[in-house]
């Protein structure tokens, strides 16, 4: 596959991506979901995500969870939200776990089911995901679908500190702060 430097033209990277070349598809996907050196396009990122899906790459998958999630801006589809984020938990992919326990956590799409929605930041922070450990200390923190703990939100959201400051804020609030 070309690298897609400055070198290779949105043309050059096309060409690739037409010719069954996965990363070039990927990139294609991307750029046209940014609006990176072409319009923004959303029939066109997502025709690209679902190339690069079908030709087995889960950032495919993922990608169109996230889109017709609403991400960056897209028009939302709860019901193909679904699909795709299930598609993307069940290949294992933690980031997917983290939106989709925000799809039952807010009840996007879905009757809300925060007990599921903890269930899925957990698997997502035992596979060492620290967004998925900062959602589930904040879950213990609240009592939301799992029982009140104050432990167990701080050790999930010391985990969750080094890479998301909000997790070190929160901890700090529960340790010293006017947490009851």
């Amino acid at each position: 596959m070309p690298q897609t430097d400055s070198t290779n033209t949105f043309d050059d990277i096309l060409a690739s991506a037409e010719g069954g070349e996965l990363d070039a598809a990927c990139e294609i996907a991307h750029r046209y979901r940014l609006g990176m050196g072409v319009h923004q396009s959303w029939p066109d990122a997502i025709k690209w995500y679902t190339a690069a899906h079908e030709a087995g790459a889960l950032v495919g998958t993922v990608w169109l969870g996230r889109i017709y999630g609403g991400r960056d801006g897209a028009e939302p589809d709860p019901e193909k939200a679904m699909i795709w984020l299930n598609r993307a938990v069940e290949a294992g992919d933690t980031g997917s776990m983290c939106d989709l326990g925000l799809h039952f956590f807010n009840g996007w799409g879905v009757k809300t089911n925060r007990k599921h929605a903890a269930e899925l930041y957990r698997d997502a922070a035992k596979l060492g995901d620290l967004w998925g450990a900062y959602l589930l200390g904040l879950c213990y923190r609240e009592g939301a679908g799992v029982k009140k703990n104050r432990h167990w939100a701080l050790h999930w959201l010391d985990k969750a500190a080094d890479e998301h400051p909000e997790a070190r804020d929160m901890a700090y609030l529960i340790r010293y702060g006017d947490e009851s």
